[in-house]
């Protein structure tokens, strides 16, 4: 399923949103949904949580992608934030795989791809390719785009946004991995780049028009997906694009500012990266785990993922891979 493989994330810094409480209540949000929706099938509107979780991580993570860095820098900052945490976390679901089938895992024993080799070890690991192939797609269609006037990128970015979106109605009932993960996520790439447009709008209540209409167009998109999609996810799709478009409108809102929840928020990466092994965790060391009620689950998960971040974090060598 879509969401089984979600996450994650190059999420921008705060101070790029224009309101850094939006950014840290969007983050700490999509990571609860997240886990939330790997908390057990019988979690209550699982797909829809879930859903709109990662499609604000996703609209998070292109959000800054039309901004202008020098090509190098760009590549730099892109494998620092993307590849090696993604290498490193591979490598270790990779070994707690092998640790777990005291062998190969069944998975290798037959032809694998390069594709699937990708989130072999951790299927959510698939985002972090996605998001870097992503940019750098973006990256070298900066040259063109630049030049252009801002309602011209802005109008680009929307009709490709929304076309590919009205696009999932023709998906088949089912796609191979990784096409299942990737062709559901591509509409957030010209909608993370519109609201990073409407985000330098100067005036409040203009920003707040646009990321209302945003939110409306998406909306109706969404309702041909819901009524005639036929791919098993069309409804999940459906709720999650229109659900983390309502979400987005918060970046124009004037909300209370915690400092836990801002230093809570930068652990969202982290937490997302390390919350399959998080759940690992206490299913092998508490008789009964997935017994619990779901919200116990989620929960524990995500206080167990978040330690783990905030752990790694304070060693110098490994805090680049959260």
């Amino acid at each position: 399923m879509w969401l089984i493989s979600n996450s994650s994330l190059s999420l921008p810094e705060s101070r790029g949103l224009g309101n850094v409480s939006a950014s840290a209540y969007l983050r700490l949000y999509a990571t609860s949904a997240i886990v939330w929706f790997h908390a057990g099938a019988t979690a209550p509107l699982r797909g829809a949580i879930g859903g709109s979780g990662l499609v604000v991580f996703a609209y998070l993570s292109f959000l800054h992608a039309g901004r202008r860095y020098g090509h190098r820098a760009a590549v730099m900052r892109l494998t620092q934030r993307l590849l090696i945490p993604w290498a490193a976390w591979w490598l270790i679901y990779a070994a707690v795989d092998f640790r777990l089938a005291r062998g190969v895992p069944r998975e290798l024993t037959a032809p694998t791809s390069v594709a699937e080799m990708l989130a072999w070890p951790a299927i959510h690991l698939w985002y972090l390719p996605f998001v870097f192939v992503s940019s750098l797609g973006l990256l070298g269609m900066s040259r063109i785009i630049a030049p252009m006037h801002g309602r011209t990128k802005v109008a680009l970015a929307l009709v490709a946004g929304l076309g590919l979106l009205l696009a999932m109605i023709a998906l088949p009932e089912a796609l191979p991995f990784p096409l299942g993960q990737f062709v559901p996520a591509l509409p957030t790439i010209g909608l993370g780049l519109v609201y990073g447009y409407c985000l330098r709008i100067g005036d409040r209540r203009r920003r707040l028009g646009y990321f209302a209409a945003i939110a409306a167009l998406v909306t109706v998109a969404c309702i041909p997906i819901w009524l005639w999609g036929s791919n098993t996810d069309s409804h999940t799709i459906a709720i999650a694009y229109t659900g983390g478009s309502l979400l987005m409108i918060l970046c124009t809102l004037s909300l209370p500012r915690h400092r836990l929840s801002i230093h809570l928020s930068a652990l969202s990466m982290g937490i997302y990266l390390a919350h399959p092994l998080a759940w690992l965790t206490l299913r092998k060391f508490i008789v009964g785990f997935t017994d619990l009620p779901y919200w116990i689950i989620a929960l524990a998960t995500l206080v167990l993922a978040a330690l783990m971040t905030w752990v790694i974090r304070q060693i110098r060598y490994l805090r680049a891979i959260v």
